[in-house]
């Protein structure tokens, strides 16, 4: 959607190994620009095999939460850990 509006500003995203597996072809940047996808539809596949080896479990907060501490994107700090 943000290629698609002219007055899209700033996009954040995580960028690591995990992530980058999610989808089968990597996403594609320039200069700090994410180039947009080529491939019909949104432009991104899925692979199912690497989503369905890393289920969801609970117990950590979530990596975009507010804390006192430093929380890499991998979190696996339960809340009771974090100030």
């Amino acid at each position: 959607m943000a290629f698609a509006s002219p007055n899209f500003l700033i996009l954040e995203t995580i960028q690591t190994s995990f992530h980058d597996a999610v989808v089968r072809r990597p996403l594609k940047w320039d200069a700090g620009y994410l180039l947009a996808p080529t491939a019909p539809g949104l432009g991104v596949e899925l692979d199912l095999d690497t989503v369905l080896a890393h289920p969801y479990s609970s117990g950590g907060r979530l990596h975009l939460e507010m804390t006192q501490s430093v929380v890499d994107s991998a979190n696996t700090k339960l809340t009771s850990e974090l100030d």
